[in-house]
């Protein structure tokens, strides 16, 4: 049982909630972000990690998006992730007999 749920009936009714609150969630969340993208771009070109539309390779925004550089970078800093979980991942070790 989980710390949340008492019974089986508990944890039922959690999940069926949980179900319908977080796709509600989201949607209010990308409703909350879409209304804040001019706040947010006009934020991140001023920072310089995004930039103007007319120079972007990849739009994100009609406001902002990615120029040759920050994709480069973008994609290395994914590779980099990647590798780093599959080195660090353990494995299981050799038996010897």
């Amino acid at each position: 049982m989980s710390d949340v749920a008492n019974n089986e009936q508990e944890e039922l009714a959690v999940l069926h909630v949980a179900i319908f609150a977080v796709p509600i969630a989201l949607a209010a969340l990308g409703g909350w972000l879409a209304s804040q993208s001019v706040t947010a771009a006009a934020w991140l070109i001023s920072h310089r990690i995004l930039v103007e539309p007319a120079g972007a390779l990849v739009p994100i925004t009609e406001y902002a998006g990615l120029d040759l550089v920050r994709v480069v970078m973008a994609v290395a800093l994914v590779f980099a992730f990647g590798f780093g979980i599959a080195r660090f991942k353990p494995r299981p070790q050799a038996t010897t007999r």
